[in-house]
């Protein structure tokens, strides 16, 4: 009966990535990202038009192609961010192994800064702040893996080493390119069009490589830094209420003045809805930053995931099922809402919906008693806000004009409202250790 008891923390405890099991499920987790950044000119094509092209392709500004030009549309950002939330959401569970707070948690949090401050700078509008923030990303990921590399496994450490160094290179290669473009803008662009694409492409798999199959030893004790939990809860308050505040002020973002977002012709009154999210953030920009500010919170929900699931194999598979299929159906709405008006391309955010109301149910069960009214309220506030945002898309589709005429800021005021309590609810989780232990061992016994 003992070993019924203990063998629920034994499995969910061991995190052995070095296994050829974790090895495997990283390596499928990098074949997304990477595939997306060398489809990219297939993605540009003009029979497709996903991602960008420009009007002298290949011949593009002073550098030829590159992954940042590929990306200045809506979609192609939206994929982008998609794409990569896996790789840096290892990063950080990387850095979570280290201590709780070091040098090593300020470098990965500047690196997700600057490549957030990459998605929200398209190249083809803002040209300097976007080679600026490209330096201090390729700097930072650099300098990050540098410092983490002290702390790989044995095993793992020539692989890591060989990467960085291929980063390194490739990383250089794009500071020569950027050195001849500045002495003769024209002879990249006539003589090698693709190099500067080629060695960002590099580049970006040797990071995307680096940060799934890094696996660090056990931090030592002494340089760990403890932190109080009520402190820590108000900081991550603070951070999810960063989304809450960009979709508020999207309707002045969009106006001409400022041309950050999207207006339709005819706003607010556009296509079947009235104003929608969707259209507002249909510029490069503020699809860069929509999935800019929500990677804290959705890095949070996959946070407590983690957190519940080591002391509930019950509840293991629908947590992590729900909050998997929440972040890929988030990512895919960012990416093809915009791309075609069609109605396909707009099933991700109904399926959105769904997963995220399962998801919070299901985390629901697992919250703390001092945290579970709050994380009702939060279950049930979405619940009817996107209940409603699935009926008024049917509305939509049989009544054309009734929404634009009628109503033409309700959808987007309950978009606002859903997605806003999506972003705090996983500052409110708090997982309640001694019930899903008790839970466990209840279930360790039946089972014996």
């Amino acid at each position: 009966m003992k070993k019924w008891q203990e063998m629920p923390y034994s499995v969910l405890d061991s995190d052995d990535s070095t296994a050829h099991r974790h090895v495997m499920l990283r390596l499928f987790g990098a074949v997304l990202p990477i595939s997306y950044v060398w489809l990219l000119p297939l993605l540009a094509s003009e029979s497709i038009g996903f991602a960008h092209r420009c009007p002298t392709y290949p011949q593009c500004v002073q550098t030829g192609t590159s992954v940042s030009n590929y990306i200045c549309t809506p979609s192609a950002t939206g994929m982008m961010y998609a794409c990569f939330f896996y790789p840096c959401l290892h990063a950080w569970f990387n850095v979570r192994a280290l201590g709780a707070w070091n040098v090593e948690k300020l470098t990965v949090v500047t690196f997700q800064v600057l490549f957030n401050l990459f998605l929200m700078f398209p190249l083809i509008y803002v040209r300097h702040e976007h080679s600026a923030v490209v330096s201090l990303f390729a700097l930072t990921g650099l300098g990050h893996f540098c410092i983490v590399e002290s702390h790989c496994v044995q095993e793992m450490r020539k692989t890591v080493r060989v990467l960085i160094a291929t980063a390194m290179a490739s990383f250089l290669g794009v500071g020569c390119c950027a050195a001849i473009a500045t002495i003769d803008k024209h002879w990249l662009p006539i003589h090698a069009p693709h190099l500067f694409y080629l060695f960002e492409a590099t580049g970006l798999t040797s990071i995307v490589l680096l940060t799934l199959l890094w696996k660090g030893k056990e931090w030592q004790a002494h340089k760990t830094v403890k932190r109080s939990h009520t402190g820590e809860w108000y900081l991550r308050l603070a951070v999810t209420c960063v989304p809450v505040f960009y979709l508020c002020l999207l309707i002045p973002l969009s106006a001409p003045a400022i041309g950050f977002g999207h207006r339709c012709e005819g706003w607010p009154r556009c296509d079947l809805f009235g104003a929608t999210l969707s259209d507002f953030i249909r510029t490069p920009e503020a699809t860069g930053a929509m999935g800019a500010v929500f990677f804290y919170p959705c890095l949070h929900a996959w946070l407590n995931v983690h957190d519940a699931v080591r002391h509930s194999p019950i509840d293991l598979r629908a947590a992590k099922v729900t909050v998997v299929a929440f972040q890929a159906t988030f990512g895919l709405n960012l990416g093809l809402a915009n791309y075609s008006s069609y109605w396909v391309w707009r099933l991700p955010q109904a399926f959105f919906a769904v997963f995220a109301i399962a998801h919070l149910i299901i985390m629901l069960r697992l919250c703390h008693d001092t945290r579970r009214f709050h994380m009702w309220l939060c279950a049930s506030c979405v619940t009817v806000t996107f209940t409603a945002l699935l009926i008024l898309t049917v509305v939509g589709h049989s009544n054309p004009t009734l929404l634009p005429e009628h109503a033409p800021y309700l959808y987007f005021v309950l978009e606002v409202i859903g997605y806003s309590v999506v972003a705090v609810a996983p500052a409110f989780f708090y997982v309640d250790e001694e019930a899903l232990i008790a839970r466990n061992r209840a279930n360790g016994n039946s089972l014996s």
